[in-house]
């Protein structure tokens, strides 16, 4: 259950991220879109992260493991959502990996 807490956070953190950046970015076309997706995408995942070490959820020296298994995730999961524009659910479940990557990259002791 620890487990699947920490992977929410990072999950629900990374697709608010993404949804607010794509609202921006939708302003200036496609490539604007992904590029905002992306960027508040990776604000999000920093942001998820630390609350999650604040909260005691993750272990502090473990941080940057998550972090980088965040960041994989979304670079995984940002195409995936791209590619399926027309169905907001696949993009949002394909930032699903967010929360597993976080969880492979910070190992299997980091959750507390």
């Amino acid at each position: 259950m620890r487990h699947l807490r920490v992977a929410l956070v990072a999950w629900l953190f990374a697709a608010a991220g993404a949804t607010i950046g794509a609202f921006i970015g939708n302003l200036f076309g496609r490539q604007g879109l992904f590029l905002a997706a992306t960027i508040c995408g990776t604000l999000a995942i920093l942001f998820a992260i630390n609350l999650l070490v604040e909260r005691g959820w993750l272990d502090g020296e473990r941080r940057k493991g998550g972090a980088i298994g965040g960041f994989v995730g979304l670079a995984l999961g940002a195409p995936l959502a791209l590619m399926n524009m027309d169905s907001p659910l696949i993009g949002i479940a394909a930032l699903g990996l967010v929360g597993i990557c976080v969880l492979l990259g910070a190992g299997p002791n980091a959750v507390r």
